[in-house]
């Protein structure tokens, strides 16, 4: 498949001590060419947390769900800058976890920085949903 637009697929790392520094970048070539997979950007943010199980059996991973609060507040400095005021949207964000645990854990964590208008959803109840921006935790 021969695609003109250019395909940066960066990671930023967020260690055990809460620093952030840059990760290696993907581009083309290497053993996994994400060439024919994505025709627009995309960004993985790798977060060195470590899973937990809550008392309902469920896994969470608090390192994790600071990643995407992180997340969410560059994209709304980015859209105040853009003067976007819906950028929070239901059609515009959703942020799809595979555990009720994390959502839960995600949910708690945006609404203490005022940031609860996105949508926060397990994989399951996403299928079929569609967002300008999408965040996997």
């Amino acid at each position: 498949m021969e695609s003109n637009k250019r395909i940066d697929f960066g990671a930023l790392l967020i260690g055990d001590d809460d620093k952030i520094s840059d990760g290696e970048n993907f581009r083309y070539g290497g053993p996994y060419d994400l060439r024919s997979i994505f025709c627009t950007h995309g960004m993985f943010y790798q977060a060195e947390g470590i899973e937990s199980r809550t008392k309902s059996g469920t896994l969470q991973n608090e390192k994790e769900a600071s990643v995407v609060v992180y997340l969410v507040e560059e994209l709304k400095k980015k859209a105040s800058q853009n003067r976007d005021a819906h950028w929070d949207h239901v059609d515009r964000l959703r942020i799809i976890t595979s555990y009720q645990s994390q959502v839960v854990l995600i949910e708690r964590m945006l609404r203490r920085r005022g940031l609860n208008n996105g949508v926060v959803a397990t994989v399951d109840s996403s299928q079929g949903s569609e967002a300008d921006v999408v965040i996997l935790s």
